[in-house]
């Protein structure tokens, strides 16, 4: 793996701890983890295992910034979200506002704003399946097989295939470099809805407002539909 790559997650996460004012004690704690284990993730000699990811993410730390450099994006889709009550809701609201995503691309006359990326995660939704991991899914939307994938993240394919059957999870230089090397946040794997909903604030930006005000009241009227819906069952 590019070990240049990764120290820049190194950077990242020393700069990050700075910023918080924290010492390593009260930071490995963000991480689920003690001092010591932490101060050896900081030096470089462990890397971040996923669970330890999955619980900072869980504690409201910024996984994206901290893998890929880019901060989490908030903005449209985060608010709309906020607004359902129930986790069935949220994934109704979800479903909906990526076929609205989808929709908005093909209305919007300046599609070149719209990145490569953020297609890419259309494709994901569509080809989410019980049956199939998201490492599965990416490689289908990629187009490669499970060995040039091992080879992009620089593993062994008994290693890579353990990753896929998600009898194994990545740690943060596997996930470091699937982002460097394909462009895939690590909410990706971690957390899925953040990802779309992540993407989907890219998308929003980009359309023109003309776009944007007919796809707002068409979630606008979905959302309160779901809203409805969600107090009816709870009566």
């Amino acid at each position: 793996m590019d070990s240049s790559n990764y120290s820049k997650v190194l950077q990242r996460l020393t700069s990050y701890r700075n910023s918080l004012n924290k010492t390593q004690a009260e930071m490995g704690e963000q991480f689920g983890i003690d001092q010591s284990h932490y101060w050896k993730i900081e030096s470089g000699s462990k890397r971040i295992s996923y669970k330890s990811l999955k619980y900072f993410e869980e504690q409201g730390g910024d996984v994206c910034y901290l893998i890929t450099g880019i901060p989490r994006n908030y903005g449209k889709m985060d608010e709309l979200i906020a607004r359902c009550r129930t986790t069935e809701g949220k994934k109704d609201l979800l479903e909906v506002m990526l076929w609205a995503m989808n929709q908005g691309i093909g209305l919007d006359h300046q599609k070149s704003t719209i990145s490569p990326r953020s297609y890419r995660s259309l494709k994901l939704f569509q080809g989410e399946s019980d049956s199939v991991s998201v490492w599965e899914n990416i490689r289908r939307v990629e187009g490669i097989s499970q060995v040039r994938m091992a080879e992009i993240l620089d593993i062994n394919i008994k290693r890579y295939r353990r990753i896929e059957k998600m009898s194994v999870y990545p740690d943060s230089e596997i996930l470091n470099t699937l982002y460097c090397e394909l462009e895939y946040s690590p909410l990706t794997i971690l957390d899925s809805r953040l990802y779309y909903l992540d993407e989907m604030n890219y998308m929003w930006e980009g359309f023109s407002d003309t776009v944007k005000d007919k796809l707002e009241v068409f979630l606008e009227t979905a959302l309160d539909l779901i809203i409805e819906n969600e107090s009816e069952y709870n009566e």
